[in-house]
């Protein structure tokens, strides 16, 4: 039962994973095992008034050697008529001088993003940069979802049909 399962759940996971990708990530669906919620970056929810707050970005999973932060360069803009815009999240590499990139992200469900997690290690997770890949440690409050769970319960809507 548990080999029908996997069969049917690789078959799901490639298209639609393909159709949720954030243009240009690079990411293959094989890479990715989950999105990684961060309330510290993004809030609970779209238009979200919360307290940023930096992650901090490590060459391996027992930390040692920080190699840069992510952080909010941008908070969001609130309109006088309602909604929101405008959450610029930066990846600020030590190597590159602190020269913000985009943080690669896909939805885990309506206007909810997360990072791309590539590996989990305890409660270290190593999440997609472009061009490659860090080392986090985060809050309390972040929110893992693993891949079969959002092809289950969150991301069917996202297939052609």
């Amino acid at each position: 039962m548990n080999a029908m399962r996997a069969v049917v759940l690789s078959a799901l996971v490639v298209p639609v994973l393909a159709m949720s990708s954030t243009a240009g990530d690079n990411v293959r669906p094989d890479q990715l095992i989950g999105l990684l919620a961060l309330p510290q970056l993004f809030g609970n929810g779209p238009c979200d008034r919360f307290e940023a707050h930096s992650l901090t970005l490590y060459a391996s999973p027992d930390g040692g050697t920080v190699i840069g932060e992510v952080r909010v360069d941008a908070p969001w803009t609130f309109h006088d008529v309602g909604g929101c815009a405008g959450l610029e999240i930066g990846v600020h590499l030590e190597a590159s001088g602190g020269i913000a990139t985009p943080l690669p992200i896909r939805e885990y469900g309506y206007e909810e993003p997360g990072a791309i997690v590539l590996a989990k290690k305890g409660d270290r997770f190593k999440i997609k940069l472009e061009g490659g890949a860090a080392w986090v440690a985060p809050r309390a409050d972040a929110r893992f979802h693993p891949v079969e769970t959002l092809v289950a319960d969150r991301l069917s809507y996202l297939t052609e049909a």
